[in-house]
């Protein structure tokens, strides 16, 4: 059961958060999955995976806080025209 979990929602995570425009629920959603993963990794006693997992907890709300404030573009923006007004 939890391992369904897992894969269904860091799938999700990984599917919003890496999109041509990352989408914050993505984060939000990975960071609900780290708690299941942290249990099954101490479980199993696999330490580097249980590392690993509390550094992915550690970045996903860095994720989400950067996510809600970045400037998406429709083209390159120039040096010489810095400003932001072409994003979306």
């Amino acid at each position: 059961m939890i391992q369904t979990a897992i894969l269904i929602l860091s799938g999700l995570a990984f599917w919003l958060s890496t999109s041509a425009k990352p989408q914050r629920a993505g984060y939000v959603i990975g960071m609900l999955a780290q708690p299941l993963w942290i249990i099954e990794t101490w479980q199993a006693s696999q330490w580097g995976m249980l590392l690993l997992s509390l550094c992915f907890l550690a970045g996903y709300p860095r994720g989400a806080l950067h996510s809600r404030s970045a400037q998406y573009c429709a083209r390159p923006i120039s040096p010489l025209r810095p400003n932001y007004s072409d994003c979306i």
